[in-house]
């Protein structure tokens, strides 16, 4: 049986030398916005992954790590000011995934421990757009 190809109706696509993430939608082409990534010691994983999970206003829990400072391990309620993960948060794989920051300083640069961080208004759209099981690829 011949194979078929499959048609991408939307993927995100991060390229984080440059800081980019790309939303590409099939026969309407993209749109392109600035973010942070993991720092050299938490570098953000490469590869192909799918939206696994998504939540509005998500509980975070530090990471276990020097990183994380004297919040290692706890958790910091949803919503609350002092919550990094902000407004959004879409899943990866392994705790990373694309979510909102309180630090907009921050885009642009390798800060993260890991996760893709967006400025809270793109990150909002973004959400809105991306559906569970999309795909993400992250070179």
């Amino acid at each position: 049986m011949p194979r078929r190809p499959i048609l991408l109706a939307l993927l995100v696509a991060v390229a984080t030398t440059a800081g980019i993430l790309v939303l590409v939608r099939a026969g309407v082409g993209g749109t392109d916005g600035r973010v942070a990534v993991g720092q050299p010691a938490y570098p953000t994983p490469s590869g192909t992954f799918a939206v696994t999970s998504k939540q509005v206003d998500p509980v975070w829990t530090a990471p276990n790590s020097p990183w994380a400072g004297e919040l290692a391990g706890q958790s910091v309620d949803g919503g609350a000011a002092d919550n990094p993960l902000k407004a959004r948060w879409m899943g990866l794989a392994g705790g990373v995934g694309i979510h909102g920051t309180g630090e907009p300083w921050s885009i642009g640069t390798r800060a993260s421990h890991g996760c893709i961080r967006m400025t809270v208004p793109d990150v909002i759209d973004l959400f809105n757009q991306v559906p569970m099981g999309a795909p993400v690829f992250i070179q």
